[in-house]
């Protein structure tokens, strides 16, 4: 899980690296992409977070 957006933060460079050494798909949880790290709402930010928290924990 990375909470930047999908196209920001390390999972672009590491992700395949961490599926070839665990030698199974690895899922990638993360936000959408985005052309900035955050969004400009604070309640938007809330329901997000949320969002990717109970993705992590399903």
């Amino acid at each position: 899980m990375q909470e930047e957006p999908e196209n920001h933060g390390a999972w672009l460079f590491v992700g395949p690296h961490v599926q070839r050494l665990a030698n199974r798909p690895v899922e990638h949880i993360s936000r959408s992409q985005a052309s900035a790290p955050a969004v400009a709402s604070a309640r938007r930010h809330t329901g997000e977070q949320k969002q990717l928290v109970a993705s992590a924990f399903h």
